[in-house]
């Protein structure tokens, strides 16, 4: 990326480089959305206690993109990104929402690495659960960190807080799962 970058920037291109992080939203199409449905279900025994993302509501995201366009020197980087949790904080505000108890067990970031190498020879074979798929087990220990408070302080960017952006997601989640919300 950053050869990229280097080159459009010495050809004169006006790039403003933003990091959104972890994007949900009604409709998110990802992994949080399978891992969200199967837990509303009480499908999900076990969660990776190590995962932890910067959770940038939908429209935040396009908020932060526009104020990049409009507001940003070219050239200036950004983490537009909303609040950092760990999955457990996800899962438990989750439950405070929907009264849906969370997972009652997590694992180490290295159980959930051994499992994912156990489960990438059958991916394609056995029909898995896409929240344990060998993809989805090594996404989930991930750790994506990092601080907004550039775009905070340069270009007014305000994300809402994650239990905001969770209240209307969990509510189109649980309409999808044939749960009354």
């Amino acid at each position: 990326h950053l050869g990229a970058f280097s080159a459009a920037a010495e050809a004169g291109v006006p790039l403003v480089p933003v990091r959104l992080g972890a994007i949900h939203g009604v409709g998110d199409p990802h992994e949080t959305r399978d891992f969200l449905r199967g837990s509303l279900r009480r499908e999900v025994p076990v969660y990776a206690r190590d995962g932890a993302f910067c959770w940038a509501h939908v429209d935040d995201a396009a908020v932060a993109l526009r104020l990049a366009m409009d507001a940003a020197e070219p050239g200036t980087r950004y983490i537009m990104s909303g609040p950092c949790h760990s999955i457990a904080e996800l899962l438990q505000l989750a439950q405070e929402l929907t009264g849906i108890p969370m997972p009652r067990w997590s694992a180490s970031r290295g159980v959930m690495r051994r499992l994912a190498s156990l489960i990438d020879p059958i991916d394609s074979l056995l029909p898995i659960p896409p929240a344990y798929t060998a993809e989805a087990l090594r996404s989930a220990t991930a750790t994506y960190l990092g601080s907004n408070a550039k775009a905070r302080s340069e270009l007014g960017y305000d994300p809402r807080s994650l239990r905001e952006g969770l209240a209307d997601r969990l509510g189109a989640e649980m309409a999808a799962v044939g749960r009354p919300s």
